[in-house]
């Protein structure tokens, strides 16, 4: 029995059916039929029952089923473990980027003086993306560390650094309103305003936060669009969308057509976090993350138990 037997025999049990099955494999049908055959001759079990318009498992087949996942999901794990005792050997650090914190200035320093007093590392592969799939990435063991939002699910065997805390900021497009105000903005007067906002799941907290803010201001956010990502909100909102509530670290952005301005008597702020995979063996991973835990120390950050736990 061979690994792409397992991988064709879950395809059809999970599809039901083997042309939907040859087409998320990306091979033709006849080919996929015929491995399924052999399968069966080499296990000597029929495995499914066919029908006219698909196949069930049979009882042996809902057996193997359990099994064959469990194997793939090993063979996964041990290459994922390979990749990582590769980049360890090699000094990479493949690094993620969630809710616009590349625009952080300290995030952005704390990594340039991290590659000068680190010649023998070699950081790649930077990726953007939601948090949670970043996180997700980070147990897998592509992405070795993320700078991501606060979330307010427990993360089991994900460790987090502290980095810096930021302010949020009002973004307006350039021609509204409120826009040549000046000075600060107090968060009742964005009552009426549509907003744009990002959805929750990728930014956790945050969003939580600001609705709550809203809410004791005495409204809830009008909103008819949502972003998939914090960054993705300033040419939304210069394209007249809405106005909306972000990180300041934004307006690094230098998207033109907007104006940022700061919130008036209001503590609302957010934090980049640095996530690394608890008790990473990596000497890499060891002093990118004393790196941050330094310049956390330094400014008193701590993290709260309503942005995150982590299993041990």
């Amino acid at each position: 029995m061979k690994l792409h037997h397992l991988r064709y025999f879950i395809a059809v049990a999970e599809e039901g059916h083997f042309g939907r099955a040859a087409e998320r494999l990306g091979i033709g049908q006849p080919p996929l039929s015929l491995q399924i055959q052999r399968l069966e001759k080499r296990i000597q079990i029929k495995l499914f029952h066919r029908r006219s318009r698909g196949v069930e498992l049979t009882e042996g087949g809902k057996v193997l089923l359990r099994h064959a996942r469990h194997i793939l999901a090993n063979v996964d794990d041990a290459l994922n473990d390979v990749q990582r005792f590769r980049r360890s050997e090699s000094n990479e650090i493949n690094t993620g980027f969630a809710g616009g914190t590349w625009f952080n200035p300290d995030v952005a320093a704390r990594l340039r003086q991290f590659k000068s007093h680190h010649t023998e590392l070699l950081m790649k592969s930077v990726l953007a993306g939601h948090a949670p799939d970043l996180i997700r990435k980070l147990l897998e063991g592509n992405v070795d560390a993320a700078f991501i939002r606060p979330l307010t699910d427990t993360l089991d065997g994900i460790e987090l650094t502290p980095v810096v805390q930021e302010p949020l900021a009002v973004v307006l497009p350039v021609n509204h309103r409120l826009a040549t105000a000046g000075g600060v903005i107090s968060l009742d007067r964005l009552a009426p305003e549509n907003f744009v906002l990002c959805e929750r799941n990728n930014i956790g907290k945050l969003s939580d936060d600001l609705m709550a803010a809203c809410h004791q201001a005495g409204f809830t956010p009008l909103c008819e669009q949502y972003a998939l990502q914090v960054e993705a909100i300033i040419p939304m909102v210069s394209a007249g969308f809405g106005i909306s509530i972000v990180p300041d670290s934004l307006r690094n952005s230098l998207h033109g057509g907007v104006v940022f301005l700061p919130l008036q008597n209001l503590k609302l702020n957010t934090a980049v976090l640095l996530a690394t995979r608890h008790r990473d063996a990596s000497p890499a991973i060891h002093k990118f993350r004393k790196a941050f835990v330094t310049v956390s120390a330094a400014t008193g950050l701590t993290v709260p138990d309503v942005i995150c736990k982590v299993i041990l």
